[in-house]
């Protein structure tokens, strides 16, 4: 989601749902590795921070095997703001 910075008002509803989801792949000798992909553009790093965390927590995995992925937005600028918060 962007473009929604110089609204004066809250929501009026939802003209469309968002979703995360997540694919886990696995290699033949057990390895694992998770892809989650989501709607918005991006999480600030502290969201980033604790997806890892409970991926390793309840998951056993790294970081390294977590891979968190996004749309590309039509307007770069925007984007790089918002994965880089």
């Amino acid at each position: 989601m962007a473009g929604y910075a110089n609204r004066t008002k809250p929501s009026e509803g939802v003209v469309q749902e968002l979703h995360a989801k997540a694919l886990v792949l696995q290699d033949p000798s057990g390895e694992r590795a998770i892809l989650v992909t989501s709607d918005l553009l991006g999480f600030p790093a502290v969201v980033s921070r604790t997806i890892a965390e409970r991926a390793e927590k309840q998951y056993h995995l790294t970081r390294d095997q977590l891979l968190l992925s996004f749309p590309v937005a039509a307007d770069q600028e925007s984007n790089g703001k918002c994965l880089f918060d």
